[in-house]
């Protein structure tokens, strides 16, 4: 019996997976905030939301995005295709819509990774288990790279700032301005390629 995977649902099945999956991160985040620090709102002492985060969270993201920017430039454009997924996430998704999904994947995402698994198992086995989580790109080396270095980064800013805030707001600039680039299909002004996410 072959198990799905992402061909054998249609876009709007695909995009209800992302939200479906991000709901059972928030989940799994207060199941583990209760184990592990005995309140499933424990990640929230960490939010720490003020100008100062969001800044932080903002220049993160600006140098992801330059960094982004550049490898588009200087490494082959095949390198950057995660099976077409993203494009099929995002490509006709409405903008509020995108932006509701870029939000929440961002809010479960850190909650998770940085205010329950980094604050109980340190910055590297948090980053270590979010690149599993996109074990699509096993078989795609370079994205697996850009996504580890971008999760330490996040990790790093993270330790340094210890705002979540901070870290929600650079992951939803960088999946908005990523997802934004799909939307507006400007991939395809050079390439026909695919950004990831």
């Amino acid at each position: 019996m072959k198990l799905p995977d992402a061909s054998d649902l249609n876009d709007r099945e695909l995009q209800l997976n992302v939200v479906v999956t991000q709901v059972l991160f928030l989940t799994v985040a207060a199941v583990g905030a209760w184990l592990f620090f005995g309140d499933a709102f424990h990640p929230f002492s960490q939010w720490n939301f003020s100008r100062a985060a969001l800044f932080t969270g903002a220049v993160l993201a600006a140098a992801v995005l330059v960094f982004e920017l550049i490898l588009w430039f200087i490494v082959p454009r095949r390198w950057f295709d995660d099976g077409g997924i993203n494009i099929r996430v995002f490509r006709n998704m409405p903008w509020p819509a995108l932006a509701a999904v870029c939000f929440l994947v961002a809010f479960a995402e850190e909650v998770l990774f940085r205010g329950v698994l980094q604050e109980q198992f340190g910055l590297l086995a948090a980053s270590l288990l979010f690149a599993l989580m996109h074990f699509r790109y096993a078989s795609k080396p370079f994205l697996l790279f850009v996504v580890v270095l971008i999760s330490v980064s996040i990790g790093v800013v993270y330790e340094w700032s210890g705002s979540l805030a901070a870290v929600v707001t650079a992951h939803f600039i960088i999946d908005l301005v990523l997802a934004g680039i799909i939307r507006l299909r400007l991939t395809e002004i050079t390439t026909g390629g695919d950004l990831h996410g």
